[in-house]
C-alpha cells in the first residue's frame, strides 16, 4: 500500500492509504481538478467555497476544500509520503533573510 496526504479545511492532515501503483485522478472522486509541481500532485475541488488554510512550501496557490497531495516520480508512480517525513521537509526549510524576527529577549525601542 502506498501513502498519501489529506489536508482537511481546518488544517487537520490525515495520512491514507491507496493500492493504486501509478496515480489514476479519476480514482479520487472526492476531487475534481489536479495541478502538477515537480514531483508532486494535489488533488482539489474547485466546487467548494471553503478555503483550506494549508499553505504549501513549494507553491503560493490557495486551494478550496479538502486537498489530497500525493508524491509521484518522473512516471507518475506513487512513491510513500506521510506526516512525519513531510514535516520533516519542513522542518529543513529555512526562513528568508528579510523576514522580520521577533524575540522577546531583545527591546529594539521604548515608549517611555
Amino acid at each position: 500500500m502506498k501513502t498519501y496526504l489529506v489536508f482537511k479545511q481546518n488544517g487537520e492532515i490525515l495520512e491514507c492509504e491507496t493500492s493504486d501503483k501509478t496515480l489514476e485522478i479519476s480514482n479520487y472522486t472526492d476531487y475534481n481538478q489536479s495541478i502538477k509541481y515537480d514531483n508532486y500532485i494535489i488533488l482539489y475541488n474547485d466546487s467548494d467555497n471553503v478555503k483550506n488554510i494549508t499553505v504549501f512550501y513549494f507553491t503560493s496557490d490557495a486551494f478550496f476544500g479538502d486537498v489530497a497531495l500525493f508524491k509521484i516520480d518522473k512516471t507518475n508512480k506513487i512513491q510513500n509520503i506521510n506526516i512525519e517525513t513531510y514535516c520533516k521537509k519542513l522542518d529543513k526549510i529555512k526562513p528568508e533573510p528579510n523576514e522580520l524576527y521577533y524575540s522577546s529577549e531583545e527591546e529594539l525601542f521604548s515608549f517611555e
